[in-house]
């Protein structure tokens, strides 16, 4: 990982390498007995019944892809940005800066782990907040978020940090200009 002139790591952040699974993965979960369903009628010689298994089967996909990303994906806070790397190839997959940072979520369980979103949330039900209309339709988002910072011990604690960071660069732009 090459970084910046003047550019220093101040924080490595570790994460725990087991299955991300979170809150939202329990409601997609309810998909796995009618995947269970589906196969065993297509087996069976049924195909009407195989499109309910592809929900279900998404699910699954997304939890494996997310096991396997947890595996290469390193997290550094620099005095400037913070890096998210991918050990596996070399690369620094997204890099923010403190002064353009975008939106950051934070999701915590009851044992002090969790997980940050950075940028846009999916939501777990997709229209759900706009009235029913024939071309607009509303379900289950099977869709993973984009950029998240997984399986982070004391979450809360790199989140208040990260924020600390942000308004700090912040103030710092402001007394230059």
């Amino acid at each position: 990982m090459t970084l910046e002139n003047g550019e220093e790591i101040t924080h490595v952040i570790n994460h725990k390498n087991y299955i991300p699974f979170r809150q939202e993965d329990w409601a997609r979960m309810l998909f796995i007995p009618f995947m269970i369903i589906g196969i065993y009628s297509f087996v069976k010689g049924s195909y009407f019944l195989i499109v309910f298994a592809i929900p279900g089967l998404i699910t699954i996909f997304n939890l494996l892809k997310r096991w396997g990303k947890i595996y290469q994906t390193r997290y550094c806070l620099t005095n400037r940005r913070l890096i998210i790397f991918d050990s596996n190839r070399n690369v620094i997959e997204h890099s923010f800066y403190y002064v353009d940072f975008p939106e950051m979520t934070l999701r915590e369980n009851a044992y002090n782990y969790g997980f940050i979103i950075i940028g846009e949330i999916e939501e777990l039900i997709e229209g759900a907040d706009t009235p029913f209309r024939f071309p607009i339709r509303s379900g289950l988002n099977l869709k993973d978020h984009k950029i998240v910072i997984e399986n982070i011990l004391n979450v809360r604690k790199l989140y208040n940090l990260i924020e600390e960071k942000i308004e700090k660069e912040k103030l710092n732009t402001k007394v230059i200009s």
